[in-house]
Parts: C-alpha cells; sequence; structure tokens
C-alpha cells in the first residue's frame, strides 16, 4: 500500500532535516485522509438518515446521530404475532408497524 512504501521511503532518508520535514508530511496526509474518510462516512449517515426519514415520516437529524442498525422483532401474542421495524442509532431506539412503503411509528 501507498502507506507501507512511504514508511519504507521514510526509513531509507539520513537523519536530519529532510527526513523531519519527510515525518511531517507524512502525518499531515494521515491526518487529511483520516478526516477525508470520516466526512465520507457522515455523509453516507446523513443520506442514509434521509432516507429513513421519508419512510417514517419523521425527523432523525441531529448534531451527532449516527445510525447504527435497522432490523425486524415480532411481537408474539396469543391472538397474533405482531412484527415491528427498529431503527437504532446511537442515542435512541425507535420502533413502528410496516405499512406498505411507510411506517407507523409508536
Amino acid at each position: 500500500s501507498m502507506h507501507d512504501q512511504l514508511d519504507s521511503l521514510g526509513r531509507c532518508l539520513p537523519e536530519g532535516p529532510l527526513k523531519a520535514a519527510f515525518a511531517t508530511a507524512q502525518a499531515a496526509m494521515a491526518s487529511t485522509s483520516q478526516f477525508v474518510r470520516e466526512q465520507r462516512e457522515s455523509a453516507e449517515n446523513q443520506r442514509r438518515i434521509h432516507t429513513i426519514e421519508g419512510k417514517w415520516n419523521m425527523n432523525f437529524t441531529q448534531p451527532g446521530r449516527r445510525f447504527e442498525h435497522e432490523g425486524m422483532l415480532t411481537k408474539v401474542s396469543r391472538r397474533s404475532d405482531i412484527s415491528y421495524k427498529f431503527l437504532l442509532f446511537n442515542d435512541i431506539l425507535v420502533y413502528g408497524a410496516e405499512n406498505g412503503e411507510k411506517v407507523q411509528h409508536h
């Protein structure tokens, strides 16, 4: 990988200002790469939340809120079993009954 190649190059440089500048540049590149990765993940998370908001007719957008998982659980009762869709965010858990393309929240 490029990271490994840069590490190898950095180890080959003689001690001195060039090696120090190379290490500084390498750290800046790693920081920038991490920032870009976080921004991409944040944009994907916002896209997923926006899609969910349309289906649930609710506003889930909050600063720092991340969508984690969604799935179905079934409530077993004497009369009939009822399936509910659950949404897990980093700070809330929401559930509702699916009704075609929409979900009626509870």
